[in-house]
This record gives structure tokens, C-alpha cells and sequence, in this order.
């Protein structure tokens, strides 16, 4: 996601929200290490989370203000280089084919262009081993989605400073998505500083859609949660997680 990147990591406090998708990615697998793939890995909360639990993670990372972050964690925390390895690239990029456990695509689908999707997912297919899981989360049509002007959403503070993030969410032009714009604003002692603005494309899902797309790509098995909590699908929750599998050898 580009833009924004810089202020992610010290405005989003993530840790509560990596537990819970580590725990549900740790759930789908036996016990013991696996290795894992991160498509989207942000500033790197998820990653460090698997990682410091033992499992071997490659974390991608394409936006380069958030890979500074990432790269930044990484070089400070080295107890996980051993098994933690960071990209700057995209996964369909990597020459490699890993023959990962898990593919985790976390908060990637929504930004990723229709077009690239298909791409995407044979991609992704062919990193990983035969019974491999990939797992993805996507946002749906659901009145959650409808247009909603510019509000406050999340703040910190920092000694004097104040970080205010707002959003505004709007149908895009074709009616099928969503266009959010992001507002960073930063106060010192109620005086404004500086102001960060972006906007994105936010590409919302149908699971039939989700199912015929995996389907296509050669996924089998496949099964929607309502969330990283493993919550039943709620057709009027925000969206849902999708479980797939690349069939076994043979």
C-alpha cells in the first residue's frame, strides 16, 4: 500500500492482532516449525510473531516506506535472523519456489488490483508444497462497506505530539469497490504540524467469487471463516477468511 507507511508502524498498535492470526495459522498445522510465507507483511507484526514462535517465515514486502520499517525491526532483532527473512519485492517476483507450509496473504487481497489476482494465486500455489494451506483474508459488500464520510478512526500520543488518523470511504467508479481516503495529522499542544493524506482502492469480495478464482488456480477444500478469531462466516460481518489447499502429491 503506498503511502502512509511511514506512520503505520508507530500509530497501529498490532501486536494483539498478530497473536490472533498467528494462533489461527498455527491452529491449521501439527505441531512443531513450518514455513511460512507472508505476502504483504507490512511492518512486519505478523512475521516477528511467527517467527519468534519457532516457524520460519519469508516476509515480502513491496512498498518501500513500509519495508523500511520492516528492515529497520529486522536489523534491530536478531534472535529471529536465523529464521526470518525479508524481501523487497513481491512473491511473484521471487525466482524461488520455497515449497512453503502456509502462504499467508494478510490484508494483501483487498489492495491487489482484479487483474492481478489470477497471477497471484498460481503464483502462490506454486510455492507451496503438495497439502500446503494458503490463507487470506478479504473484505465484503456488507452496509459496513457503504460510503461513510470523514471520520476520526484511531489516535496516539506521544509526549506533546498527537497522531490523528481519519478516513472517509466512498463507492469507486465502477460501483464494485471501495475508495478510501486516509488523513494523518499531527498536533503539537493542539497546534497542527503536519498533514499526510492517501487514498486507496479497497477491492471487496464476493466467497463465490473467492471459491471460482482459488478453484481455477488449482486450490481444492476450500472453506470460509468469519475472521482470524475462527468465527463462523457472517454474510453481514466485514468480511471473511478463506482457507485452501494445494491438493497432496498423488
Amino acid at each position: 500500500m503506498p503511502g502512509g507507511g511511514t506512520f503505520d508502524g508507530g500509530m497501529y498498535d498490532g501486536a494483539a492482532d498478530a497473536r490472533r492470526r498467528a494462533d489461527f495459522v498455527r491452529g491449521l498445522l501439527p505441531p512443531g516449525p513450518a514455513r511460512i510465507i507472508d505476502t504483504a507483511a507490512g511492518v512486519g507484526d505478523l512475521a516477528f510473531q511467527l517467527a519468534r514462535g519457532g516457524d520460519s517465515v519469508l516476509a515480502f514486502e513491496p512498498c518501500s516506506s513500509l519495508f523500511a520499517v520492516l528492515f529497520d525491526r529486522f536489523c534491530r532483532d536478531r534472535d529471529v535472523h536465523h529464521i526470518l527473512a525479508v524481501f523487497p519485492q513481491r512473491l511473484q517476483d521471487y525466482p524461488l519456489d520455497p515449497a512453503a507450509d502456509v502462504v499467508v496473504a494478510s490484508n494483501h487481497w483487498s489492495h491487489m488490483p482484479r487483474e492481478d489476482r489470477g497471477g497471484f494465486l498460481a503464483r502462490a500455489f506454486a510455492a507451496l508444497r503438495p497439502g500446503g494451506l494458503l490463507v487470506m483474508n478479504c473484505p465484503q459488500h456488507t452496509p459496513l462497506r457503504l460510503e461513510q464520510p470523514r471520520d476520526e478512526i484511531h489516535r496516539r500520543v506521544f509526549g506533546d505530539l498527537l497522531v490523528r488518523h481519519f478516513a472517509a470511504v466512498s463507492p469507486d467508479a465502477t460501483g464494485r469497490d471501495r475508495q478510501v481516503r486516509f488523513e494523518y495529522r499531527i498536533e503539537h499542544r493542539c497546534h497542527p504540524v503536519a498533514t499526510v493524506t492517501e487514498e486507496v482502492t479497497i477491492a471487496l469480495t464476493s466467497p463465490t467469487e473467492a471459491r471460482e478464482l482459488l478453484l481455477e488456480a488449482g486450490f481444492r477444500g476450500v472453506r470460509l471463516r468469519g475472521g482470524y478469531s475462527d468465527v463462523e462466516y457472517d454474510v453481514q460481518g466485514p468480511g471473511f477468511v478463506v482457507v485452501a489447499e494445494k491438493p497432496p502429491a498423488g
